[in-house]
């Protein structure tokens, strides 16, 4: 496997997602980004003498909790539970599992209100599902999981220095030991940034997983840097990397819609000289739907045309 990125601001982009790609001239097949600091700090600067990115920075999970399986647009994970060692995921996206896990319903954390803000909100399901295994201290079994919608996986990690924001649709599954709650963002991102009033906060210790519709940019912000997404792209960023509402382009309104951009995300690496980190997606949901709207049929049939039947219709 080898693959050339360059690094353009002590940015990360580029990461692609099929299982294999062409870059450059290069095949390169990437997994997935688990956020450790010495493995990206490592990857940025082989970025920058024009090296070769390690494919595992998308998806890496050395306990051997999580494997992604099935890569590419349609991927899945298997993850291993047992009875104390649990598996927190949005509902239905079980596929397989042992048949010694045990599946239940939970709130999460913030009881029923939490849960409303979720589903109302953010385009989660009302409860999640959790995995474990049934007998305490019993061996580990398996469940295979998958997003409802095609595209990307990402593992990131969860610890004191690293807190995570997850925009709308975009939680999959964590560890039971993260903490996940909703939070409200200002009125000028819930209104502007396409993710809402409302995104999922997770803090705590463990691995959390996002997806999106598409793939996953991942993209490194330190000493100044900055990145303007357009917004309903958002899918994950580091709690310590702020943003603000900007128009994509700095020649203000006029030139934003002319060109066919909208209100974007403008991201800035943190003060503190500690890196920040924004996971974006290449496509939307919203947009594909956009896009469908004109090969829709026009209008419902009309009831008196299409059958026998009814009070005029039918034979006799």
């Amino acid at each position: 496997r080898a693959g050339g990125h360059a690094a353009m601001g002590g940015q990360l982009e580029g990461l692609t997602v099929a299982p294999a790609q062409q870059v450059m001239g290069a095949t390169i097949e990437t997994e997935s980004f688990i956020g450790k600091e010495d493995r990206l700090d490592a990857a940025a600067a082989a970025a920058a003498r024009g090296g070769v990115l390690p494919d595992e920075i998308l998806f890496d999970d050395p306990s051997g909790k999580y494997e992604l399986r099935f890569r590419g647009a349609f991927p899945a994970v298997q993850a291993r539970v047992s009875y104390e060692d649990r598996v927190v995921a949005e509902g239905g996206s079980m596929l397989t599992a042992s048949e010694d896990v045990d599946v239940f319903p939970s709130l999460g954390g913030g009881g029923v209100t939490q849960a409303c803000c979720r589903s109302c909100c953010l385009d989660e399901t009302f409860f999640f599902s959790t995995y474990k295994g049934k007998t305490p201290g019993g061996p580990a079994s398996n469940v295979l999981l998958a997003p409802s919608l095609p595209g990307e996986i990402a593992l990131l990690t969860v610890d004191e220095t690293r807190k995570w924001r997850i925009g709308r649709g975009g939680f999959f599954a964590a560890d039971d030991t993260v903490d996940l709650k909703v939070v409200r963002q200002t009125i000028a991102q819930g209104c502007c940034s396409g993710e809402g009033l409302f995104v999922m906060k997770a803090r705590g210790h463990g691995r959390l997983l996002v997806n999106s519709y598409g793939g996953l940019v991942l993209y490194r912000l330190q000493d100044g840097d900055e990145r303007v997404v357009e917004n309903g792209q958002l899918v994950a960023w580091s709690a310590n990397t702020p943003y603000k509402i900007v128009w994509t382009s700095r020649r203000g309104v006029v030139a934003s819609c002319l060109s066919g951009q909208r209100l974007a995300c403008k991201f800035e690496a943190p003060t503190d000289g500690s890196p920040g980190y924004v996971l974006a997606s290449t496509h939307s949901v919203e947009r594909l739907a956009a896009e469908m709207v004109p090969f829709l049929p026009k209008g419902a049939p009309d009831s008196n045309t299409t059958g026998g039947g009814g009070d005029n219709g039918g034979g006799g």
